[in-house]
Protein backbone atom coordinates (compact mmCIF):
# COMPACT_ATOMS: atom_id res chain seq x y z
CA UNK A 1 0.00 0.00 0.00
CA UNK A 2 1.47 3.08 -1.21
CA UNK A 3 0.19 4.99 2.41
CA UNK A 4 1.83 3.24 4.58
CA UNK A 5 4.17 5.20 7.06
CA UNK A 6 8.26 5.67 6.84
CA UNK A 7 9.09 3.23 9.73
CA UNK A 8 6.97 0.79 7.95
CA UNK A 9 8.34 1.07 4.92
CA UNK A 10 12.52 1.08 6.41
CA UNK A 11 10.93 -2.39 8.06
CA UNK A 12 9.61 -3.96 4.88
CA UNK A 13 13.05 -2.76 2.97
CA UNK A 14 16.09 -4.15 4.66
CA UNK A 15 19.41 -5.07 3.63
CA UNK A 16 19.95 -8.38 2.01
CA UNK A 17 23.82 -9.70 2.66
CA UNK A 18 25.45 -11.87 -0.23
CA UNK A 19 28.35 -13.50 0.10
CA UNK A 20 30.31 -14.29 -2.72
CA UNK A 21 32.68 -17.03 -3.81
CA UNK A 22 35.68 -15.49 -2.48
CA UNK A 23 34.80 -15.38 1.16
CA UNK A 24 34.36 -11.69 1.13
CA UNK A 25 30.95 -10.23 2.15
CA UNK A 26 30.02 -7.75 0.01
CA UNK A 27 26.65 -5.47 1.42
CA UNK A 28 23.62 -5.93 -1.24
CA UNK A 29 20.48 -4.27 -1.00
CA UNK A 30 17.33 -6.02 -2.85
CA UNK A 31 15.51 -2.85 -4.36
CA UNK A 32 12.21 -2.74 -3.31
CA UNK A 33 8.97 -1.65 -5.33
CA UNK A 34 8.94 2.48 -5.24
CA UNK A 35 6.13 2.82 -7.88
CA UNK A 36 3.38 4.19 -6.13
CA UNK A 37 4.66 5.86 -3.44
CA UNK A 38 4.56 8.91 -2.45
CA UNK A 39 8.40 10.51 -3.32
CA UNK A 40 9.64 10.90 0.55
CA UNK A 41 8.33 7.57 1.52
CA UNK A 42 10.44 6.25 -1.74
CA UNK A 43 13.70 8.58 -0.91
CA UNK A 44 13.62 6.91 3.03
CA UNK A 45 13.23 3.39 2.18
CA UNK A 46 16.11 3.96 0.11
CA UNK A 47 18.31 5.83 2.39
CA UNK A 48 17.20 2.53 5.03
CA UNK A 49 18.80 0.65 2.30
CA UNK A 50 22.12 2.87 2.18
CA UNK A 51 21.26 3.41 -1.62
CA UNK A 52 20.90 6.80 -3.31
CA UNK A 53 18.48 7.73 -5.62
CA UNK A 54 17.70 11.19 -8.74
CA UNK A 55 14.48 12.21 -9.54
CA UNK A 56 13.29 13.86 -12.66
CA UNK A 57 9.37 14.66 -13.03
CA UNK A 58 7.15 13.34 -15.39
CA UNK A 59 4.18 14.78 -16.25
CA UNK A 60 0.82 12.69 -15.39
CA UNK A 61 -2.59 12.48 -16.51
CA UNK A 62 -4.14 11.17 -12.67
CA UNK A 63 -3.65 13.83 -10.27
CA UNK A 64 -3.30 11.23 -7.47
CA UNK A 65 -0.09 10.39 -9.04
CA UNK A 66 1.49 13.99 -8.66
CA UNK A 67 4.01 13.30 -6.32
CA UNK A 68 4.24 9.81 -6.38
CA UNK A 69 6.68 7.46 -8.04
CA UNK A 70 5.42 6.75 -11.60
CA UNK A 71 8.89 5.21 -12.63
CA UNK A 72 12.03 3.52 -11.37
CA UNK A 73 15.29 2.47 -13.48
CA UNK A 74 15.86 -0.48 -11.31
CA UNK A 75 13.30 -3.19 -10.94
CA UNK A 76 12.09 -4.31 -7.68
CA UNK A 77 14.15 -7.45 -6.49
CA UNK A 78 17.49 -6.34 -8.05
CA UNK A 79 20.07 -6.89 -5.78
CA UNK A 80 22.82 -3.68 -5.82
CA UNK A 81 25.94 -2.99 -3.75
CA UNK A 82 25.18 -0.64 -0.91
CA UNK A 83 26.14 2.68 -1.82
CA UNK A 84 24.52 2.72 -5.85
CA UNK A 85 21.80 4.81 -6.85
CA UNK A 86 18.64 4.61 -8.40
CA UNK A 87 16.47 7.13 -10.62
CA UNK A 88 12.93 7.96 -9.20
CA UNK A 89 10.33 9.60 -11.93
CA UNK A 90 7.92 11.58 -10.00
CA UNK A 91 4.74 13.05 -11.07
CA UNK A 92 3.79 16.42 -11.86
CA UNK A 93 1.15 18.33 -13.06
CA UNK A 94 0.64 18.33 -17.12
Amino acid sequence: RPDRDAEAVEKEVRAVLATETSGWAAARAAIPQLVGRKAAQARTALRALGIGSSTYRLPVDVATSVGRVVAQSLPRGRLVPVGSSIALGIGKAP
